[in-house]
């Protein structure tokens, strides 16, 4: 978990170390302006308590997942599509993108980067919104 406006990692533990309350109480403290995580059901389930921070979805997650559900040979192909979808400059563009790859890959291949879609969406929606978590995990170096 990262605060955006500092790149500032708040919390980062194995998913068997995350809690509900503690990260809800690190959230209380820092008092980020945007949270980006993992998919992480406890620090979903603690932004709860904090209705107005943004929580982003983290891209090179979804790009992760979306590629385990592909053979190896396909990947190169899926990360490029993935790719343009936050290359788009509007959110407008990037949905019309999405609906082009749902016609275009099975659902269940999708269904990571479907699943996250309204976290992946403040990409668009507040500026200097990272694509990552971790400025380790860069999206156009292999996966």
């Amino acid at each position: 978990m990262t605060d955006t406006a500092t790149d500032y990692v708040c919390a980062s533990a194995l998913s068997d170390n995350r809690n509900l309350l503690l990260v809800r109480d690190l959230v209380a403290v820092v008092e980020p302006r945007a949270v980006i995580s993992d998919g992480c059901k406890s620090i979903e389930a603690a932004l709860h308590w904090f209705p107005k921070i943004p929580h982003g979805r983290c891209w090179f997650h979804v790009l992760l997942e979306a590629c385990r559900r592909v053979q190896k040979e396909d990947r190169p192909n899926l990360v490029a599509d993935l790719q343009v979808s936050y290359e788009n400059e509007t959110l407008p563009a990037a949905e019309r993108w999405l609906r082009h790859l749902m016609d275009r890959y099975d659902s269940t291949i999708l269904m990571p980067l479907t699943n996250a879609w309204h976290g992946l969406q403040w990409w668009w929606k507040l500026p200097d919104m990272p694509l990552t978590n971790n400025t380790s995990e860069h999206l156009y170096g292999n996966l």
